[in-house]
């Protein structure tokens, strides 16, 4: 008989993404510009007042997304009511060409 070895197999997968250079400076120098914005409102002293924004805007983010969600679910009904199924749809492209071909 012959002996029978198992080897682990690990598949490692490397995603290689371009950077453009540019890009990179411009976002470094925003960043630095919304870091320096952040600098000042903390001197004003505007933290007491952000934390009760975030408690008010957690409370109505569910509502907003429940609605949200309504709508697009109504939105979504309307255009399957006047959708033309796939079919039919290409037999009508299949008979505009072979008209147009005459």
């Amino acid at each position: 008989m012959v002996p029978v070895v198992m080897v682990p197999v690990v598949m490692v997968t490397v995603v290689i993404v371009p950077v453009v250079p540019a890009l990179l400076e411009e976002n470094q120098t925003s960043s630095s510009e919304e870091e320096e914005e952040e600098e000042e409102g903390d001197e004003e002293g505007d933290e007491d007042g952000d934390e009760g924004d975030q408690q008010e805007e957690s409370e109505t983010t569910p509502t907003d997304k429940k609605e949200r969600k309504k709508m697009v679910k109504e939105a979504q009904r309307e255009k399957r009511k006047s959708k033309v199924p796939k079919h039919v749809k290409k037999r009508k492209e299949k008979v505009s060409k072979m008209k147009k071909g005459r």
